[in-house]
């Protein structure tokens, strides 16, 4: 379980340091005062390619399908149990908003991106629960119908869509094997 910690937080500091460095280099080409460049920046070395072992294997961003039994094994034990009363306690307000408070709400884009739509998926991923299933796939409906997913003061570029998508990436990974075809 700490392995999944550590590698949560590694994930997101990648995404804002790489965030960083982009934005960096962008601003440095800049001459238009404008934030938004007028293209994408050009591909430029080599092509990398997903291992072909993983490219169809979920969940694969956390962990793989093997790491699983062993998780699930943690997660029924004793010493998992502080973290299993931990998820166990958060999910009944792990669920989709009636209303977006996040498009206008940083903290509220953390809150449900980065706690509960990621806790009530992985605990799925751990249980089976179908509950949790259908409170993860919720999420991504109700995601899925918003013409954005952070309005103020940036649009979909400001923390609260980046907490959204981490949700999602964590989300549809960690539920994907048992997703609807559509």
């Amino acid at each position: 379980m700490k392995r999944i910690l550590i590698n949560l937080l590694t994930t997101v500091m990648l995404i804002i340091g790489g965030t960083n460095i982009v934005f960096a280099q962008d601003q440095a080409n800049n001459t238009s005062g404008s934030v938004v460049p007028e293209r994408d920046p050009q591909l430029t070395g080599k092509v990398i390619q997903l291992n072909k072992e993983v490219m169809s294997a979920h969940p694969r961003l956390l962990f793989g399908p093997k790491d699983l039994p062993r998780l699930k094994e943690f997660y029924n034990s004793e010493k998992g149990k502080i973290y299993r009363e931990g998820i166990e306690k958060m999910l009944p307000i792990c669920k989709a908003p009636e209303k977006p408070a996040f498009l206008r709400d940083a903290t509220d884009g953390q809150r449900q991106g980065l706690w509960r739509m990621s806790t009530v998926s992985l605990h799925y991923a751990l249980t089976g629960d179908q509950k949790s299933f259908e409170k993860a796939m919720g999420y991504l409906t109700f995601l899925e119908a918003l013409p954005e997913w952070e309005s103020a003061p940036e649009i979909n570029s400001g923390m609260s869509s980046a907490n959204i998508m981490i949700g999602v990436a964590l989300t549809f990974d960690l539920i994907y094997n048992d997703m609807p075809a559509d």
